[in-house]
This record gives C-alpha cells, sequence and structure tokens, in this order.
C-alpha cells in the first residue's frame, strides 16, 4: 500500500541525530497559547519564592507567575486604587472635661465633652454625618453613652472657649441633622432601583474648610478605668449589605475612628482623677440598621 510504503521508507530522526535540520517554527499566536496551556498540564510543585526579583519593589516574585505579575505589586496597586475612590477627614480632638450646669429645677447636672475638628483636606467638596459614641468598663458590665447635644451645656462650653457671638461652634444636631435650608427627598414609588431616588439633605464641609465642634455626653459612670469614643462619618469608607428574609434591615460596615483613655484610681475621687490618652486607631465597624428601602 502506498501509505505503508512511504512509512517504511521514510528516513527515521532517530537514525541521523547529527543531521542538521531547520529549527521549528511555531505561529506566534500558537506559542502564547501553549505558554498558557503547557503549564496547566504539567504537575505544579510546591510554590516556593524564587529567585527573580520584581524590578519595582524589589521582592522575591513566587514561582509561575512572571517577571511582571508580583503579588506585592497587586497588593499595593488595590490599596492605591481602593483609597483613591474614598475620602477621610481630618480630625483633630482634645482630652474630655467635666461641666457642670443647672438643669430641670435648677437641679445641677453634670456632663463631658471635649472639643475637636474636621477639616476637608480634598479638593471636592463632601455631604457628611457625624456620629459620636462612648462606652466605659465598669467591671464585666459595659455603659454605653452618646453624643447629645443640650442648650446649656452649649451654652457654657461657648464661654469656656471663648467663642465669640457669631462664631459658630456646631453640636451633634448641626453634624448629624438636615442642613441649614435642606429637606431630605424620600425615595420615589416603584422607582427601580429602589433607592436611588432619595436624596439626603447632610451637612457639607468645603475644600479646607474647618468645622470646629464639641460632643457632649451624659456624666460619664465614676467607676470607669477605660473610656472608648468612637467617631463614625469621617470616612466614605462604608459598605452597605441587604440581609435576606428582611428587607427593612441593612447591615452596615464601616471605618471608624476609635479613641481610648484610662483614668485609673478611686472611684470616689472622681474630681481629681487624671484621665490620659492611651491610643488612636481606624477600626471597622458592623452593625445591622433598620431602613424603609426595599
Amino acid at each position: 500500500m502506498r501509505g505503508r510504503r512511504h512509512l517504511e521508507c521514510a528516513p527515521s530522526r532517530l537514525d541521523h541525530p547529527e543531521e542538521d535540520r531547520p529549527p521549528m517554527r511555531i505561529p506566534l499566536i500558537l506559542a502564547a497559547a501553549l505558554a498558557v496551556a503547557v503549564p496547566a498540564l504539567v504537575p505544579r510543585a510546591p510554590r516556593v519564592a524564587s529567585a527573580e526579583e520584581c524590578p519595582f519593589c524589589h521582592k522575591d516574585i513566587e514561582e509561575g507567575r512572571g517577571t511582571f505579575n508580583c503579588r506585592a505589586c497587586e497588593e499595593t496597586a488595590n490599596v492605591i486604587a481602593r483609597e483613591t475612590l474614598q475620602w477621610t477627614l481630618e480630625f483633630k480632638h482634645e482630652k474630655p472635661r467635666r461641666v457642670t450646669v443647672k438643669g430641670e429645677a435648677n437641679a445641677h447636672e453634670t456632663y463631658w465633652w471635649f472639643a475637636y475638628t474636621i477639616k476637608n483636606v480634598d479638593k471636592d467638596a463632601h455631604s457628611f454625618s457625624i456620629a459620636i459614641t462612648a462606652e466605659s468598663d465598669k467591671g464585666k458590665n459595659v455603659a454605653k453613652y452618646i453624643d447629645t447635644a443640650v442648650p446649656e451645656v452649649t451654652a457654657e462650653v461657648r464661654r469656656i472657649l471663648g467663642v465669640k457671638e457669631g462664631e459658630t461652634l456646631d453640636t451633634q444636631a448641626e453634624l448629624s441633622g438636615v442642613a441649614p435650608g435642606g429637606q431630605h427627598t424620600p425615595p420615589a414609588k416603584d422607582a427601580p432601583p429602589a433607592g436611588e431616588s432619595a436624596k439626603l439633605a447632610l451637612p457639607t464641609v468645603k475644600p479646607g474648610q474647618v468645622r470646629r465642634c464639641i460632643a457632649m455626653f451624659k456624666a460619664f459612670d465614676p467607676e470607669l478605668d477605660v473610656l472608648t469614643i468612637r467617631v463614625h462619618g469621617l470616612s466614605s469608607d462604608v459598605e452597605v449589605e441587604p440581609i435576606a428574609d428582611q428587607p427593612f434591615r441593612r447591615k452596615v460596615r464601616d471605618r471608624v475612628l476609635e479613641i481610648k483613655y484610662e483614668s485609673p484610681g478611686d472611684e470616689f475621687m472622681t474630681q481629681v482623677r487624671p484621665i490620659t490618652f492611651v491610643s488612636q486607631k481606624w477600626v471597622e465597624v458592623e452593625q445591622v440598621v433598620k431602613s424603609d428601602l426595599r
């Protein structure tokens, strides 16, 4: 048979290993495909750091990733991209202090307060809503507090700080409420996707603007040893996730500034016990909130 004779007469390449042959040429597209497919067909050995160094971060590149596929650079790029899309207000604060004012029926009431400033360090204006909470230890129990706005306390703190008439000193009422002249717009009914038609008339901070503020709390527990203050709303780094089978609730994760103080000493010597700054850091806080957006 013709085909059989051809196979019998065809010289074997193994019979002439010394024979000089032209190199095999593989089309560029096929070569690229093989470069991806062949490694996938070969059993992988355990990953170890190769001797190849990234030309950018100078760290070892994992075997098989390639010169321009450094994992360390990839992670750095993801961080930069994430931060570029977000903003954070600059926050500076003073140590908490006590103040006593006359309340209902001329009874004296004690509050804790601290002054702080927020500054927009970006080139764009930002709408925001500040919420400040605190908690203190009391043995195995924890006492919790929330920033409020009491006119008598505000007036006394303005006097203490020397804030002149006409100068602004924002409280929780101005920092989390409706902006002057503004009004919330509820979501339109049956407007898909739900909630996008809603608008919140939040306060705004202009580029470079500094807002002078105070936070105030009803008297802290005199037995506290550690005081933790959390400032919400300083960053746009917020994630909202719906909860299955709970259409009126949302899971919210946001970046919160956490400030810690200590006040060790005799619980009966509250007027002389010092309060000392310990630390300040960003933490991620997750909570479930009610919502009428479905």
